[in-house]
């Protein structure tokens, strides 16, 4: 046996159930996400959260998500998968419950950062214990599609899920309800999951680690806090010029490391870095827009935290049908071509958000949120595929790690960057009345949600004409944030045409050519590092 191989410690209970515990963790991880996006408006209102604030309760989760999970990963290899995973559920639980309880932005932020990381260190186990226990590629690869598909549903039915909460009860009771998934999620995997070990496990980069959270750090939050700070503001350019020295540090280090976070040889080939980088586009794109439907639904067009999360339903089978479109489609397109028409998709889809303004129906969010995840489904479950089949076995959490880390990299920098670009041109563009105090004139200036309730306590003609000039700024900022996700995902499939004609479409022998390699390492690193196991 390769020293790399990994063991299974315990006897393994039914597959199925087994399968549907660490599948449940997935749809877990991808609902909280994006469960209180609904809230984000009602947390404009009884938490005085400007734009920026909204961000972070956002960008908070995702962006302790994304910066640990290699570590994760190796610390699951070192301390075992199944103690890593309950500590994970553990670290879910604490912060529901701080979270339910919190009174201020400051709190909610801390909360959804602690569970940012108990994210961080579920996923890489579960992607690990299912290569594990799965013993052919089929089983594998059915698997991960399952694993994958349950993540993009959490992430479509967390705002109805939220919404129907938020119609009967308080903003915290998304996280009782929440806590409770989580306590019944912890139940199974007790009971069903199995103990894994590494035989050969990795050392961690802490360097590598420290470097990635303050550099993404410190550019989020140069991104979110410029429009407030001001971006001449010393504190402003500190934290944008910091993240590029310190990103430039983390390079060099993951150039020279032995043990680097990011394995190279997992991009040796030119269809993962190509597959990564699509699906780091298409999260940026979707996420930076669901920020800004979350809001439209509700501070400009009326509708209830119900009705808003009812809205986004539609898209789940969207994602669905195109999650299982993707690998049907490869073989007669190839890779290329179902990047390309998945992003080609995803463009159509958006386009029809340009044509929303404050009297058109729902009509224009709706094709957003179904022709776009139409198109997002095809890349998210082609560009997984990619990755994972460049894998052998026992790198599958090495892969299912770094594939989620650059999604969820990319889906932090959407809120940051689409958000903000909204927010700096609502901000200009709101006209505001020469009367309004200067307080509530700033108040209304730090977010739709708060600008609409400013404007019922004005009342009368008056707070009727403010609220209609609020909607209209938005609006400016909303398509300027569509205009931003275009851009991106634009861009994108010009990158992937140009790689699928310089490939000349030879998708099998690159992950073949990349498992090769990856093998060969494996075998260096067993020759060179002494024998360690982790139970």
């Amino acid at each position: 046996m390769n020293v790399h191989d990994n063991v299974v410690e315990a006897v393994p209970r039914p597959r199925g159930l087994v399968i549907a515990a660490l599948c449940g963790t997935s749809f877990l991880v991808g609902m909280d996400n994006t469960i209180l996006n609904v809230a984000l408006p009602t947390l404009s209102r009884e938490l005085d959260a400007s734009t920026s604030v909204l961000q972070w309760i956002v960008d908070a989760y995702t962006l302790a998500f994304a910066v640990l999970l290699l570590t994760g990963g190796t610390l699951a290899d070192r301390l075992g998968r199944k103690r890593v995973l309950v500590g994970g559920y553990l670290l879910f639980l604490l912060g529901g419950i701080v979270a339910a309880v919190a009174a201020d932005s400051a709190t909610l932020i801390a909360a959804r950062l602690i569970m940012g990381v108990g994210a961080a260190v579920m996923v890489p186990a579960t992607l690990s214990t299912i290569a594990t226990i799965c013993d052919t590629a089929a089983s594998r690869a059915a698997t991960f599609t399952l694993w994958a598909a349950l993540n993009g549903a959490g992430v479509v039915v967390g705002p109805p899920i939220g919404g129907l909460l938020l119609g009967h009860y308080w903003w915290g009771s998304i996280f009782v309800v929440f806590s409770a998934a989580v306590v019944l999620g912890l139940i199974a995997v007790l009971a069903l999951v199995p103990v894994t070990r590494a035989d050969q496990v990795r050392s961690i980069d802490w360097l590598g680690t420290v470097t990635a959270a303050l550099g993404c750090g410190a550019l989020v939050f140069g991104l979110i806090e410029g429009p407030e700070q001001g971006w001449t503001a010393p504190s402003t350019l500190v934290a944008l010029i910091g993240a590029v020295v310190i990103l430039a540090v983390f390079a060099i280090v993951q150039v020279r490391s032995r043990q680097p976070m990011l394995d190279r040889q997992l991009l040796g080939g030119p269809n993962v870095p190509i597959s990564m980088f699509s699906l780091g586009a298409v999260f940026l794109a979707m996420f930076g827009v669901l920020f800004l439907v979350t809001q439209y639904l509700q501070s400009v067009r009326g509708y209830s935290p119900l009705a808003a999360g009812l809205t986004f339903l539609p898209g789940a089978p969207a994602i669905a049908v195109g999650a299982r479109l993707g690998p049907m489609l490869r073989r007669a397109l190839g890779l290329g071509g179902v990047l390309s028409a998945g992003l080609t998709i995803m463009l159509a889809g958006l386009v029809f958000g340009l044509t929303t303004d404050i009297e058109s129906s729902v009509a224009p969010t709706l094709v957003v949120l179904v022709i776009g995840g139409l198109g997002y489904g095809m890349v998210l479950s082609i560009g997984q595929d990619t990755v994972m089949g460049a894998l052998p076995p026992r790198r599958a959490g090495v892969g299912g790690a770094a594939n989620t880390t650059v999604m969820q990299v990319g889906g932090s920098i959407g809120v940051a960057v689409i958000g903000t670009l909204a927010d700096v041109c609502y901000r200009a563009n709101l006209t505001l009345p020469q009367s309004l105090p200067a307080a509530l004139a700033d108040t209304t200036r730090d977010s739709v949600g708060q600008g609409v309730a400013v404007a019922d306590r004005v009342g009368g003609s008056a707070g009727a004409l403010l609220v209609r000039d609020i909607h209209l700024a938005f609006i400016d900022g909303y398509r300027i944030g569509i205009i931003a996700a275009l851009a991106v995902v634009l861009v994108t499939l010009v990158a992937v045409l140009i790689q699928t004609a310089r490939s000349g479409g030879r998708s099998s022998d690159d992950r073949e050519l990349c498992a090769d390699a990856l093998e060969q390492n494996d075998a260096l690193e067993g020759a060179e590092m002494p024998h360690q196991r982790a139970g």
